[in-house]
């Protein structure tokens, strides 16, 4: 097959869950003798033709500085680039994901078949955030493509509540890279460490979790707390952690390299995801195949990766209390906590698998071809 890829941002010079999960699926199709392209927007000093692990990587529309801020002008400027490319090359099957999916429906003449790894719930959940137009945006990447692609049977059921049949939807679950994780170094921590990794974003409610670490601080007081990530809620995270007296025992960083953050993740005692909206919870499968408890929200989809009492805890959301209790159950009790990691592992790659998630894609893909 002769494959298109619509993607805002691709890897390297963005990495989140969805430019992870493409280039692990990509470079498997391209190994089963696919042929890959990937159009994205620009970045600076960044040519606009790269070739990734046998994936064409093309940069189109708008120059982007600091991915994954951009504006409403430069969406605007990606979808007539994606016009144009369209309407200048051929493909067996056109793939898009995000605010891509939009154009893409409607200026390709074939069929697309869309990746939605979430949707939101409304008010500050909205994964955009210019109004009206971002509850028009997601009710078109769900309307207009032929079929949908998810991370999860919990977010397949969120679309079928929106009105998407069945049919339409197809879940390819996420996975990790067990060998690759396998040869980063270990950090060797002196103090108990809590992590979390992922953006500072609302949904993400890295807030709580500060509040919940404020909880227990007292009780464990060389406990340390490392949040990995960058995003519109950095300000005001920091602010809290000065406002809670926290500056000695909470860091941020904002730009860690992936081996500086799977490293502190290895040596770490628990991982946290506080967040009330994930199709999947990449980071949390990352930490399970690091032998790392986890502690998140209990939300659907994160259910289908952790196993409550046995893989991690899991609180209910918005629950900063239960928070503060899961941690404190786990910096306790480093016996128990140890168990959780290694049942974590085996339960992951028992379940998650780059491969066969690749092989149930190419299947969807090759209905379309």
């Amino acid at each position: 097959m002769k494959i298109c890829w619509f993607i805002d941002f691709f890897l390297p010079h963005y990495r989140g869950g969805g430019q992870e999960r493409l280039w692990q699926l990509g470079k498997r199709l391209v190994q089963r003798g696919h042929e890959l392209t990937v159009v994205t927007m620009r970045h600076p000093g960044v040519p606009d033709h790269e070739t990734l692990d046998g994936i064409d990587v093309w940069h189109v529309g708008p120059v982007v500085a600091r991915p994954p801020q951009r504006s409403l002008f430069d969406f605007v400027k990606f979808f007539f680039a994606v016009r144009r490319w369209l309407r200048s090359h051929e493909y067996s099957v056109v793939c898009a994901e995000g605010l891509s999916i939009i154009p893409a429906c409607l200026f390709s003449r074939i069929p697309v078949v869309a990746t939605v790894h979430d949707v939101s719930v409304g008010g500050s959940d909205q994964w955009m955030k210019f109004g009206v137009l971002s509850a028009l945006a997601e009710w078109l990447t769900l309307r207009l493509p032929e079929k949908i692609v998810t991370v999860s049977h919990a977010m397949k059921r969120v679309m079928m509540e929106r009105g998407v049949s069945a049919a339409r939807i197809e879940v390819v679950y996420n996975a990790v890279d067990a060998v690759a994780l396998d040869t980063v170094s270990k950090k060797s921590l002196k103090v108990s460490t809590v992590v979390f990794i992922g953006r500072l974003v609302p949904h993400k409610h890295v807030d709580d979790l500060v509040d919940a670490f404020s909880g227990i601080a007292h009780e464990f007081p060389h406990a340390r707390l490392v949040i990995f990530g960058s995003g519109p809620e950095e300000g005001c995270v920091r602010q809290e952690i000065e406002q809670l007296n926290l500056a000695q025992k909470v860091k941020v960083v904002p730009d860690a390299e992936d081996a500086e953050k799977l490293g502190v993740l290895k040596g770490a005692s628990v991982l946290v995801l506080p967040s009330t909206r994930e199709g999947f919870g990449i980071v949390l499968a990352e930490a399970g195949v690091c032998r790392i408890p986890v502690i998140a929200y209990d939300i659907p989809a994160v259910r289908e990766v952790v196993e409550h009492g046995k893989t991690g805890l899991l609180a209910k959301a918005r629950d900063i209390k239960g928070l503060s209790y899961a941690l404190r159950a786990v910096l306790k009790n480093p016996k128990k906590a140890s168990a959780m990691g290694r049942a974590g592992r085996a339960h992951i790659l028992e379940k998650f698998n780059w491969d066969r998630s690749t092989v149930l894609l190419e299947r969807q893909l090759d209905a379309f071809a």
